[in-house]
C-alpha cells in the first residue's frame, strides 16, 4: 500500500508532509529546487558507490604508507642544517615501486569487497563509512573472522567435531575411560 505524499512550499523551499517522518524518503517536487538538485532528500547510498569508496579507501591505505616512505627519504636527504646533502639517496632505496603496486593491486579489491559486503547487509549508509570500511578492509574482516559462527560458516563440513581445546580434559579423560566425567569445583579469586 502506497502512503500518501504531500509536498508544500514554503518561503523556506518545498517540504514534505507524511504520516511517518519526512528524512525516509525522497520527495520530488518537479520545480529543480537547490534542495531537489542537492539530493537534500536523498536516502542512503548506492550499492555501486560504496564499492568505488571502499576501493579507494583501500588504494588511500597505501597512499599513505608511500607518503610515509617518500617522507623518510626527504628527511635522509637533508643534512641536520637542513641543506641537501651532496650526494643524496636515491628515492628508489626508500620507496619499493613494484611491491607497492602488488600491495594496491590488493587493497582495493579487498577494500571494495568488504563495502559491499557492509552496503548489501545494510550496515554503512554513508560515503564516510563507505570510505572507512575500504580503510580498514583488513582488519575488518580479519576480526569477523575470529567469530565462532563466521569460522563455521566457512569450514567445509558443518557437521564438524569440536576441537580438543574445547572440551574439557577431564571430560575427555573420562570419555576415553568409560566413567561419566565428575563435575569440579573451581575457586575463582
Amino acid at each position: 500500500m502506497a502512503e500518501k505524499v504531500t509536498v508544500t512550499g514554503s518561503r523556506h523551499g518545498p517540504r514534505c508532509v507524511t504520516s511517518t517522518s519526512c528524512g525516509r524518503f525522497r520527495a520530488l517536487t518537479g520545480d529543480g529546487s537547490p534542495a531537489e538538485r542537492s539530493g537534500a532528500y536523498r536516502q542512503g547510498m548506492a550499492v555501486w558507490e560504496s564499492v568505488l569508496l571502499g576501493a579507494a579507501g583501500g588504494g588511500l591505505v597505501e597512499l599513505l604508507a608511500v607518503l610515509g616512505y617518500v617522507l623518510a627519504w626527504q628527511r635522509a636527504r637533508r643534512t641536520p642544517g637542513g641543506r641537501v646533502r651532496k650526494s643524496p639517496p636515491r628515492m628508489r632505496s626508500y620507496v619499493d615501486v613494484p611491491a607497492h603496486l602488488w600491495v594496491l593491486a590488493i587493497r582495493a579489491p579487498l577494500g571494495a569487497f568488504t563495502a559491499w559486503l557492509f552496503a548489501v547487509t545494510s550496515q554503512t549508509s554513508g560515503p564516510y563509512a563507505a570510505l572507512a570500511v575500504g580503510f580498514a578492509a583488513p582488519a575488518l574482516l580479519a576480526q569477523l573472522g575470529q567469530f565462532p559462527q563466521v569460522t563455521q560458516a566457512l569450514q567445509d563440513d558443518a557437521a564438524a567435531e569440536p576441537s580438543p581445546a574445547v572440551v574439557p580434559a577431564s571430560a575427555a579423560k573420562a570419555e576415553q575411560s568409560g566413567q561419566a566425567a565428575q563435575p569440579q569445583e573451581v575457586e575463582r579469586s
